[in-house]
């Protein structure tokens, strides 16, 4: 039934980093389908302003980068090109631990890893000093975890960039939405 909904286009199958096709993770990846059951299934929308009376509310929000996460996760050779790196034999995955969630690698084979960080924002997305840390955090778990010994990049896949600041530097490279349709 999974291979069917694969192949129909309503779920994508992510592989885990270093891990068997056994631990592969089945996301949901038909846009319709996703607004529906947030927004539409249940709802009798007696409020015919709903969307600008809700258009902070953190099940927009949530719904928005979740979205947007699965936009960026289907644009993946876009997302390569802006990283100069199409011509780069690449395998693609997701990792995911108790404490540990990471949207995109690129483990390329010039022996570098981009561990992408997917960010929805409506401005510029700011870094705060406790997300560095965990940002820090999370990569050495990662290279502990898997035991790699390749050079780790962290990347932001945001809507319009990341706002420079103090802690801004934890971020490697970016790539900004534009880049995802061109």
């Amino acid at each position: 039934m999974l291979d069917n909904l694969e192949k129909c286009g309503f779920v994508i199958v992510y592989s885990q980093f270093n891990k068997t096709e056994r631990d592969a993770i089945y996301r949901l990846s038909d846009f319709y389908t996703l607004f529906y059951f947030k927004f539409v299934e249940g709802n009798d929308f007696k409020d015919q302003n709903f969307w600008s009376h809700n258009l902070n509310a953190p099940s927009v929000n949530a719904w928005q980068g979740f979205t947007f996460e699965l936009v960026c996760l289907t644009h993946l050779q876009q997302i390569k090109n802006a990283l100069g790196i199409s011509g780069i034999a690449t395998k693609s995955s997701v990792w995911n631990t108790k404490d540990f969630q990471i949207d995109l690698i690129i483990d390329r084979a010039d022996r570098i890893v981009n561990i992408c960080e997917i960010k929805f924002s409506i401005v510029k997305y700011g870094i705060t000093k406790e997300y560095a840390d965990y940002l820090r955090d999370r990569m050495s778990a990662f290279r502990a975890a898997v035991k790699t010994r390749k050079s780790l990049v962290n990347t932001f896949v945001t809507t319009y960039g990341v706002a420079v600041n103090k802690h801004s530097a934890i971020c490697q490279s970016e790539i900004l939405a534009d880049s995802l349709f061109s």
